[in-house]
């Protein structure tokens, strides 16, 4: 009888965790960067100095193939983190825009200029 009892508590402790998981995993998903989303930023912030389809300067470099490059101009390694620096506090002739963006639309800004 006490057999039968234990088998509904380690069923819970077995579907339970895997379900937390499961749910993570979605929360996970939904916080994930959105090129598309990373345009519209892009759009509306970087577009005025900065070309996307060319590395020609406008007012600061193009950004085409930016994330392909070993350096940036500034001779960062090029990878997602120091994109996010840059994009924060900004640069020789930047502005930063940590407190006009969210991190949400940084993640998503990094995710675009990745396409371009």
């Amino acid at each position: 009888m006490k057999f039968l009892l234990t088998i509904p508590i380690l069923v819970a402790s077995v579907v339970f965790p895997i379900r937390q998981i499961t749910a993570r995993g979605q929360a996970k998903d939904s916080e994930a960067a959105d090129a598309a989303r990373g345009k519209q930023v892009y759009a509306q912030k970087c577009e005025i100095c900065h070309y996307s389809a060319s590395r020609e300067k406008k007012i600061g470099p193009g950004l085409a193939g930016l994330m392909k490059r070993e350096t940036f101009h500034n001779r960062m390694k090029a990878d997602d983190e120091n994109l996010r620096r840059v994009i924060e506090r900004g640069g020789k002739d930047m502005p930063g825009f940590r407190s006009s963006l969210k991190t949400a639309e940084i993640r998503d800004l990094i995710a675009y200029v990745k396409t371009l």
